[in-house]
């Protein structure tokens, strides 16, 4: 199973930031379309339509449930990381670097989160 859960080789940081990375994107891309749909606030402030805000929300949510499947683990995490980086270019657009610092720290856990799971189905058992 992804997130370590049953492997000895998975530490608390790992799992703490895997679950932190499902329930924010499991709970938040749907909260983030849903606002979107009710008040056009996203689309109008970032000049970017509607459906490509629905598309990136569902990414991103599917990604949040593929980072439960080991194998796709790194994966998933360099998708989300793409995304983030996206949301960074985007904050800086409209110049407001500030609001950008989420997405960067997010860009940081999902880097170190999918490299640590690379590295685990790459090691060789010794």
């Amino acid at each position: 199973m992804g997130l370590g859960m049953g492997s000895a080789r998975v530490d608390r940081r790992q799992l703490i930031v895997g679950w932190f990375l499902v329930l924010s994107y499991a709970i938040g891309s749907p909260v983030f379309a849903i606002v979107e749909a009710r008040t056009g606030l996203i689309s109008q402030r970032f000049d970017y339509s509607p459906d490509f805000l629905y598309l990136v929300s569902g990414i991103q949510f599917v990604c949040s449930l593929v980072l439960f499947v080991r194998s796709a683990a790194p994966w998933s995490a360099m998708v989300l990381t793409v995304l983030t980086a996206g949301a960074v270019v985007s904050h800086f657009r409209i110049n407001s670097p500030v609001t950008a610092l989420p997405a960067l720290v997010y860009s940081a856990l999902q880097i170190w989160y999918g490299l640590r799971m690379y590295r685990q189905l790459h090691d060789k058992p010794a």
